[in-house]
Order: C-alpha cells, then structure tokens, then sequence
C-alpha cells in the first residue's frame, strides 16, 4: 500500500485527505483537513521502511526531538502518529511553488530576490546546524517559496531513515550531493553547504553547476569537474566557488557564509576547516536528528535515490587534537575548559544562556548585580553595555524567537518578567508583573504562539504571550511554598510545563488550559532548586536538582521515577540542563560544591570527571553549541562564566 486515498483510505487519523501533493522513495506526501478546518500536509511513510517497530519508534522519537530547531527554519510540525502500523507526520502547509518550478517557469532570480533567497536560506541551514542536525537533501525543490518568504522544507527525513539503510548508503539527489557523500566517509554540515551553493547557482543561472546527461556523469562531475558558475553574478561567484571546494573542510560553515551575505566579513580561509564539515568526529553516523516541515505547496518528497558507496574517501580521518573555539583543529576534548572566566558581573552570575545573534554564537548571563550581559563566544568579550532595567538581582533568563535575531526574557526579584530585542537591547513592552519576587523563567509556544512561562513567590504559574505582550492566565499551583524553578516541553506536540518548589515537590502542567496533570511529584527531601525536560530513549522526562545534593529522572506520562538517583554533588544542586549529544541522552548539573558534572541518562552513570575550575556555588549551566561543538556554559557565585566542552567521544 502506498496511497492511502487509492486504497479507499478517505482519512489519516482525525485529517480528511485532499489529494496528493508527492510521492517519493521516503513517503507520500497528502494535503488534507485538521478537525480545525485547517490545511496541512501530512507525510505517510512507505511500507517498506516502517515494518519495523526499533525503526517507527526511532522515527517518531528524532521528530519530536527536532523540534528544538527554530520554527522559522521551515513549516512547523503540528503532530504525528501512525497508520495502519506506518508512521505520519502533519505539518504546516506552505502554499507556494518550490524555488525549482519558480525558477524554470520564470527564470532565473536576480538583485534583491536573489540576495534575499541566498540570506534567508543559508539563515534556516545555520539553525539547523545549530541544532545538530544536517538536512542532507537540500536542492531547489525543497524550499517553498511562501507567501512570507523561502521556507526549506523536508530536512531530516533521509537523515533519520538512513538508520534503515545498511552500511553508509547515500541518500540525496545526484546533482545536489556533496563529493563525500559517494564515498565511505561520514557526512557532515559541510554536505549541506554544498547542496546551498548548487541550489544558488541554479537559481542564479537557470542551470545546475554539474550538468551532464546521467546520473554516472553527473557523480563524476561533482568529483572530479570544476563547477560551472557562468551565469552567477561576479560577486556571489567566489563565494559559491568556496562552499563547493572538493574537500568538506575547505567549505565555509553556514555561519560564515551569511557573514560574507550580509556583509559581517569577507568568506576568508579562517571561516574554513572541520566546524564545517561535520558535527564531531564518531558524531555524524549517529546523531541523526529529524527536522519537523515536510511538504509544502509541492511533492517534497520526490526526486531522492540510494545510491552505494563508489570510490574510497576523499580525505583522510581528521585526528584528535587541541582546539579552543572549533574554528581549527578537531573537537576539543570531553570536559576541557574552552574559555573563562568571562567577566563583568560584580556580583554571582545566577542564570545562563546561549543563543546566536546575527550569526554569532553568543552566551547570555543574568546576576545579582541586577544586570543581563551578552559574550561573544567567537571573540571571548562582553558585547555591548549590560541590560540595566531590573532593579533586583536577575534569577533567571530564556530565549524566544528566530535565530540570528533572538527576544530575551529575564525575570527578577523585583517582581517583573522584561522581554528585550536582543540585537537592539529594546525592551518590547512594559514588563510583566507577579505579586512577589520571579525566579524562574522559561520559553516555548502555544498554538504556535511565542510564550513565557514564569513562577517565583506568589506560588502561581504565570503564562504570557510575547507576541501581543499580555497575560494569558495565572494559575495556583497547588505548591505549598514558592516556585524556584520552571521548564518548558512537549508532549506529542502539546505544551507542557514542570515546575519545581520550595515546597520539595514538582507540578506537570499542561498548558493549553494551565490544568496540573496528576499528582506532585514527590521525592526529594528539600527544595527542588531546578527542572528541566529531555528525552530518553523516545520517553519524555523531567529532571530535577535539589537542596538535597541529587538529581532525580521522572516519566511524564506516569509520573513514575527512571532509573537510580543521581549523586556525587556535595551540596545543593543548583541546576540542571537536559543535552543529547551522539545520540547519548545526558544531565548535566551544577552544585554547591563549585563543580559542574554530567551524568548519561541511559546508564545512569556518571560521564567523566567533574569540570573544576569555579572557585565557589556553580549557580547555573546551560547546554549550547560553539562552531558545532557541543558546549556548557556554567555561571556561578565567582562573579565569572565560563565554557566547557561536552565533545565526545566520552570517557
């Protein structure tokens, strides 16, 4: 069966089908009815690839786990499920046609529409590096062009499906394949950037940079044949040359080619070497994470074959060495101190951050000393002057909105929750304002919808919406003490909450109506300072650090404890943040005793040796990237932020 409307199938779940919109060797690709009324597209995988059950619950798990990439990146995933024992995913439809039909309908893009194409495309890939992911199958084809702009969509879905492909079977379409990917050697981001200049150059030129008439031709073209960029404008020419050099590590990161687009720096040598060619070394096999947007107003589907390996790697293995920033060298190791103390608190930093500010990867701080600062990571310094409107120590700070040009939200002991523009330092409305002092803050959407989530001395779970700047609701929440601590998650693409109190207990939340879902969670014997939400092995848990010195895992969906208690801190747990990293589901905590340690959460063991280096309390940690390498960033009562790599291998 490989369509279900030709099998008298009228229905995908609770979704009336419309017709068909692609059909290709992942999935078929419906346009259909939400019970809303809405239009969405739903991508039904072929029989062939979901018989096994290891293989849908893998599916299923690494989409939802995408979500984490910026929504801006593509058409926002709405849910999934499966059907007659096949796994489906419903997205956002994009109407539109695909830049490849605009192109041969219309011709070739030029001036401010191309320079538009080129930036916000090369934008959604940097998102989704960022996130770990590479799409793999980026081509003209795959990027909608919206009523409100390019949209790329389909990413991921060969990704994850090559986990059922024996051996290291490329996956993608001929002409936009990255040398390495018709060899032996794991693909990384730099196949990506490749596939991004043959999308250019053909929406350029009206014609593909390695034409020939077979695909055996067009394979040994790619290998062996310099690009043909006649018809690309002389000044997008030489950047186009660089992200489709031969060798991977010659390619500039996604990050530098939009320096070079909007004019940040020139696409130099030092935008080059392994950041772009792939996540980490022993990553790349394994860390396949799906990205949610999977048909627009096109069969996004089409076009993708399997092809084996041909020729021996083009390029040695790269060697472990030293490397502080990723831009030269291999991944630095598990645990090594990158950089810091990066200074200009006066007082202990009580919150951290990570995000990227027009490309730049950059760490976020908030302290006692009532200020928010921005590091640049790239460059090690302060940017700017410090966010100054608290009038009370900072507790805690998240992120919203696109990537490149992020909202801030900090919540304070003065009683007020600010969002502020990060690149402007403009706070977007008048602040949001509890009863008592704010401790924690976290971010995430409702109904598609920005929000803020922040609970702290008057007990109750206060949801906002940015967008319109305006309270949603307050909720009690059945806490006998305040909340200290706040998290944000999804649970089959339904928002939720946990929050975590003084009280010694956590709350579930769903948050569409702002109900608890079952019982506190009880456990520790004090405060629980911290929460956060991950996955582990496809189940949605909480992870929660407290007064008493331990880190604890709970199951969403039965409120019951996995696994052992966590221990090894001396002292208060301060914080905790949830990171997968080669598809190793990990905690990683900072405590009282100045220390920041990480434990796997499928052994339940520690990973390594705890990071030193705070010379007091490690108040807060967060999980970011840094040119593709996983990182911590850990604030604490020294006044400094320091960060640390999470590379592995682990020992």
């Amino acid at each position: 069966m490989s369509d279900p409307l030709h099998e008298g199938h009228s229905w995908i779940g609770d979704h009336r089908l419309i017709r068909q919109i692609g059909d290709g060797g992942q999935g078929v690709v419906h346009l259909a009815h939400a019970p809303s009324g809405e239009e969405v597209a739903i991508k039904l995988l072929h029989l062939s690839l979901a018989h096994k059950s290891d293989s849908r619950r893998r599916f299923l798990r690494e989409v939802e786990t995408a979500r984490r990439v910026a929504p801006f990146c593509t058409a926002r995933v709405l849910g999934m499920g499966l059907h007659d024992g096949r796994p489906y995913i419903v997205s956002e439809y994009i109407p539109g046609v695909s830049l490849e039909e605009l192109v041969r309908t219309e011709g070739p893009r030029s001036g401010g529409g191309l320079d538009r194409l080129a930036v916000t495309t090369i934008s959604a890939l940097a998102a989704i590096h960022r996130a770990g992911i590479i799409h793999r199958d980026f081509k003209p084809s795959n990027v909608i062009m919206g009523p409100e702009g390019p949209v790329v969509i389909d990413f991921g879905i060969a990704r994850a499906l090559d986990h059922t492909s024996p051996g290291t079977r490329a996956i993608g379409t001929p002409a936009y394949m990255a040398p390495e990917l018709f060899t032996d050697a794991p693909p990384g981001f730099a196949v990506d950037i490749f596939a991004w200049g043959c999308t250019m150059a053909y929406a350029a030129s009206g014609q593909q940079a390695f034409a020939r008439n077979a695909v055996p031709a067009v394979m040994h073209a790619i290998l062996h044949a310099e690009p043909d960029l006649s018809g690309v404008p002389d000044a997008l020419r030489p950047l186009l040359a660089r992200c489709l050099a031969k060798d991977p590590d010659e390619r500039p990161t996604a990050v530098a080619v939009y320096r070079a687009l909007t004019g940040e720096s020139d696409p130099d040598p030092d935008s080059t070497g392994p950041t772009a060619s792939g996540p980490l070394r022993g990553m790349s096999r394994r860390r396949a994470l799906v990205v949610g947007g999977l048909a627009g107003g096109v069969a996004a589907a089409a076009g993708a074959i399997s092809v084996p390996p041909l020729v021996s790697r083009l390029t040695a293995e790269p060697t472990p060495g030293p490397a502080t920033t990723g831009r030269t060298g291999s991944a630095p190791p598990f645990g090594r101190l990158l950089m810091g103390p990066l200074v200009g608190h006066t007082k202990a930093v009580r919150a951290v951050a990570t995000t990227v500010l027009g490309g730049t990867p950059v760490a976020l701080s908030g302290g006692e000393d009532r200020t928010v600062r921005v590091f640049d990571l790239a460059e090690r310094r302060q940017i700017g002057n410090p966010f100054t409107r608290h009038t009370g120590p900072v507790r805690s700070i998240a992120v919203s909105g696109r990537i490149g040009e992020p909202t801030v939200v900090s919540a304070s002991d003065d009683r007020t929750v600010r969002a502020w523009e990060l690149r402007a330092f403009k706070e977007t409305g008048p602040p949001y304002r509890h009863r008592g002092q704010v401790k924690a803050v976290a971010t995430g959407r409702r109904g598609g919808e920005p929000i803020a989530i922040s609970g702290g001395e008057d007990r109750a779970l206060h949801v906002w919406d940015l967008a319109e700047g305006r309270k949603i609701y307050a909720r009690d929440a059945d806490h006998s003490s305040k909340i200290l601590s706040v998290a944000y998650g999804e649970r089959n693409f339904q928002p939720l909450a946990v929050t975590g109190s003084e009280d010694g207990t956590l709350r579930i939340w769903e948050l569409a109506d702002g109900r608890p879902i079952g019982d506190r969670l009880i456990g520790h014997t004090g405060q629980v300072r911290t929460v956060d939400i991950g996955h582990v092995d496809g189940t949605l848990v909480a992870l929660s650090g407290g007064l008493d010195g331990t880190v604890r895992v709970w199951r969403v969906d039965t409120h019951e404890r996995l696994g052992s208690t966590l221990t090894g801190h001396r002292g208060t747990v301060w914080s905790v943040a949830f990171a997968e990293v080669d598809g190793v589901p990990l905690v990683v905590s900072g405590g009282e005793d100045g220390t920041v340690r990480v434990w796997n959460l499928r052994t339940m063991r520690p990973v390594g040796k705890p990071f030193t280096g705070h010379t007091g309390r490690v108040w807060a940690v967060c999980v970011g990237w840094l040119n593709d390498v996983p990182i911590v960033v850990s604030g604490g009562q020294d006044h400094g932020v320091r960060v640390w790599s999470l590379a592995p291998p682990f020992p």
